[in-house]
């Protein structure tokens, strides 16, 4: 019983129905990040004057969310998970009111509020999944994760793009604070408790981030299962990043960039549709496939001339095919590697993924940039994603797969 009665007293008997709500919740989670992702890259590029100094810029915002994200599990031990959704909810309402104003320092700081509070909401939100969600339905729960993600980026992109032009910036990040409230109100009536083996009261317990750490990445599994999901985060920090700019930089429409990351969306509709073949193809060789084959994409398109910009945006759009697959499947390793004792510790550490990747690719991006332009960007990922295909294959085969038999 996830959800408390009496105000959705038929929800609060069904796991399924708490499923479907914790879905709604993430999709509203995504709304004021999704609505102003492409813009980000525009307004970055226009503040600081070139592409590897907008990728620093977003450096420094990333690292210091990345510190806030680390220390999730002392705040939730202070707050309880309800108040600590709460403030990082408010921290994605600031976020839109200091990037509004076009200054670098505060634009800075509002991507800093932005990325904190993204990455605090989902630690609660993954953590509430982990204790309503029996391991059986994890792969459903996803794909409809997902889902109601999908719906948000197919529309909000291009949404933000078209206020952007329109009305200008400031209306455009002004905007997600509604978005935002939105959010915390779906929240609050929702009602969501605390699973019986979590103290719904706040305490002073001391939380050991650095020793949880350590015996997260002790476990070579559970490593494989971070060195997945930040690869995959990467990929789509690029996208949503460099795509936008190299519009600019070969002289296309910058509508093209928002058109773009909403297409890049579409497969995620068909995760429940593909949640039904994961236990015949296996969670291990799905993974595997879709890094073999985004690699290829990326390899190629970072190869190709400006000339060839059409292409080039196929290809990437291909190679969004392969990510959405590992976001519906990506998260399962850690999933069914993590004991129920140790969730709140070790989904502290693993959903640092975020962060770290947010910190990561405009770190490096800019210094890829300032070597061999944004095409050498697509093929260093597609280099990394080669790499994550092999690494893949060391995943464990009995518990990759639903039914635990051998999934390759």
């Amino acid at each position: 019983m996830a959800v408390r009665p009496p105000l959705l007293r038929p929800v609060s008997q069904s796991e399924n129905l708490t499923s479907l709500f914790l879905g709604l919740l993430y999709g509203l989670e995504n709304l004021p990040r999704a609505f102003v992702v492409t813009i980000i890259s525009y307004d970055a590029l226009r503040l600081m004057g070139s592409e590897s100094n907008a990728s620093y810029m977003l450096a420094c915002a990333a690292i210091g969310s990345l510190v806030v994200t680390l220390n999730s599990g002392r705040l939730i031990r202070l707050m309880s998970r309800k108040w600590v959704f709460t403030l990082a909810v408010a921290g994605l309402g600031l976020a839109g009111v200091l990037t509004m104003w076009g200054d670098p320092w505060l634009f800075t700081l509002g991507l800093f509020f932005r990325n904190a509070g993204a990455g605090l909401t989902l630690v609660i939100l993954s953590l509430y999944v982990l204790d309503f969600v029996p391991q059986k339905d994890l792969v459903q729960a996803e794909s409809r994760r997902m889902f109601f993600a999908g719906a948000v980026w197919l529309f909000a992109p291009t949404a933000g793009v078209f206020v952007w032009h329109a009305f200008g910036p400031a209306t455009a990040y002004l905007m997600t604070v509604p978005a935002a409230g939105l959010l915390l109100t779906v929240f609050w009536a929702l009602r969501l408790r605390e699973a019986e083996n979590v103290d719904a009261e706040p305490t002073k317990a001391r939380v050991n981030t650095r020793e949880a750490m350590r015996r997260y990445f002790n476990d070579p599994n559970l490593a494989i299962a971070y060195f997945i999901a930040v690869s995959r985060s990467v990929f789509y920090v690029s996208i949503f990043t460099y795509v936008p700019m190299y519009v600019v930089s070969v002289g296309l429409d910058e509508a093209l960039g928002g058109y773009f990351i909403s297409a890049s969306t579409l497969v995620l509709f068909a995760g429940p549709f593909l949640s039904r073949f994961v236990p015949m193809i296996g969670v291990r060789r799905l993974i595997m496939c879709s890094f073999f084959f985004a690699a290829f994409c990326l390899i190629i398109a970072g190869n190709l001339t400006a000339s060839q910009a059409y292409l080039v945006f196929g290809l990437l759009l291909a190679s969004t095919v392969s990510a959405s697959v590992l976001d519906i499947v990506g998260n399962l390793p850690f999933m069914r590697l993590v004991k129920p004792e140790e969730r709140t510790e070790m989904s502290v550490v693993f959903y640092t993924w975020r962060d770290l990747s947010f910190a990561m690719t405009p770190l490096f991006g800019g210094f890829i940039i300032s070597l061999g332009g944004i095409e050498a960007v697509f093929v260093v990922l597609g280099a990394m994603f080669c790499l994550m295909t092999g690494l893949t294959f060391a995943l464990p085969r009995i518990v990759m797969s639903n039914d635990a038999r051998p999934a390759i």
